[in-house]
């Protein structure tokens, strides 16, 4: 009888409940996310929109440009004189993602500041799932709590700078070299390369990454020799093949060598002159600078 009634008790007894095992990781995560979201477009609300010289302009003007068939085109020069002249001033995969946000229509300043803050949020998605990967959910959550609120990662979306586009894309190639390290796969080497390569057609010192990141990386597997260098060949032939486009591109287009853009060797002269050493202009540049900036950058063998 006892025996019965225990196990018939048992039989009985309620199922726990299903919130115990319920993951908040998403649904906080998420939060995290609109609250993010929300300080980006607060920060739009009430900041003034780039300036006409600026490289906020230059992306959004070029990204136009670039939808409407005239290719990557200096954007100041058109403006002013109509005419459409190569350019790689900056690399090209900012000016895509505005040009993108043209395409559907919404070419306003507004507009492209509210996609950039949309591409903020995606950084602080990774960064949670980087962080829960790394650690655990507690991490996770703090971790994209401080990509949603610190200046750094939320200013350049406002200001349609680079950057913002550049950390996301870092972010996902974080988290796929975390995956890749802990489960080795020839796909995610794959989408690992291809992060970086997108990320330094956003900002070309991002491509280090395949120096400071992916070698590290494959040396720590716990793989065969011949493995771990099928996995750096992998990665990095997925890398070249999304950059390649764009360098045989600039060095066709342009008569001096350009790899990635030529903003490095343009801002050698708009830096350099006796009003960026002393004065309310120190360390900062100047676009009358004195200095010929046309010997630092590249010069074109054809414009239309």
């Amino acid at each position: 009888m006892t025996s019965r009634g225990a196990a018939s008790g048992t039989a009985a007894s309620p199922a726990p409940p299903r919130w115990r095992g319920f993951d908040w990781f998403f649904p906080v995560l998420i939060a995290i996310v609109l609250i993010g979201l929300a300080v980006r477009l607060g920060a739009v609300l009430v900041t003034d929109p780039p300036r006409y010289l600026t490289d906020a302009t230059y992306f959004r003007i070029q990204g136009l440009l670039f939808v409407k068939g005239h290719g990557f085109v200096d954007p100041f020069i058109w403006s002013q004189q109509h005419r459409f002249v190569p350019s790689a001033f900056h690399p090209p995969l900012f000016s895509v993602v505005l040009g993108g946000v043209s395409w559907l229509g919404f070419e306003s300043v507004g507009a492209a500041r509210v996609a950039a803050c949309l591409v903020g949020s995606v950084t602080i998605v990774l960064v949670g799932i980087l962080g829960r990967s790394i650690g655990d959910r507690r991490i996770g959550l703090i971790a994209a709590t401080i990509a949603a609120l610190t200046p750094n990662l939320w200013v350049p979306d406002g200001a349609l700078a680079s950057e913002g586009l550049a950390a996301m894309l870092v972010a996902a190639a974080l988290v796929l070299a975390y995956s890749l390290f802990r489960r080795p796969r020839y796909s995610v080497a794959i989408g690992l390369g291809v992060a970086i390569g997108l990320a330094g057609l956003t900002r070309p010192e991002t491509l280090l990454l395949s120096l400071i990141l992916v070698i590290p990386l494959v040396v720590s597997m716990q793989l065969p020799t011949r493995r771990r260098i099928g996995f750096f060949v992998v990665t990095s032939v997925a890398t070249v093949l999304v950059i390649g486009p764009w360098v045989a591109r600039t060095a066709t287009v342009f008569e001096r060598p350009v790899f990635i853009s030529a903003n490095g060797q343009a801002i050698l002269g708009y830096a350099n002159c006796p009003s960026t050493y002393d004065g309310n202009w120190l360390g900062s540049w100047r676009m009358d600078c004195p200095l010929e900036t046309q010997q630092f950058a590249p010069v074109l063998k054809t414009a239309h």
